[in-house]
């Protein structure tokens, strides 16, 4: 796994179990994606007795979108190409004003491609800034 990934594993606060179950995934996805992944990230958010939970894990090529859906409890894994260009991107954000996360940012991404294909990314805390350069980088590059 790239070493950009494993950072991202860490910052997440992951327990052992999960950072190991985030690789192993990673490596299904290796093995059936007809491109190498570029982004990875995880979708997580604060409950109101404030855990914080994680609920799908997201990987992205330049065309392929990859989603293993509330990857802790489940084994339950999409891969899609992804139309270009996207037809659709939401962005809702809560405390946070894309330069520095804090405790009480929030971000929620929706996308919709040409397929009706469709996703949804949810980040708190310090994710947000993930997300945010995610969406930057990856998604508004896309809708041209």
């Amino acid at each position: 796994m790239r070493d950009d990934f494993e950072k991202y594993i860490q910052s997440m606060g992951l327990s052992a179990t999960l950072s190991d179950k985030v690789r192993a995934i990673h490596d299904i996805y290796q093995l059936i994606s007809p491109q190498k992944t570029d982004w990875i990230f995880i979708s997580d958010y604060i409950t109101q007795e404030g855990d914080r939970m994680f609920g799908s894990l997201w990987f992205l090529a330049e065309r392929y979108v990859m989603e293993a859906k509330e990857f802790g409890s489940q084994d339950d894994y999409d891969l899609a190409l992804l139309q270009l260009p996207l037809l659709y991107v939401r962005i809702r954000k809560q405390d946070f004003d894309s330069k520095i996360a804090n405790e009480k940012s929030r971000m929620f991404l929706s996308f919709t491609a040409h397929t009706n294909m469709s996703g949804e990314m949810k980040a708190s805390k310090e994710n947000c800034d993930h997300l945010w350069r995610l969406f930057c980088e990856y998604f508004v590059p896309r809708m041209k």
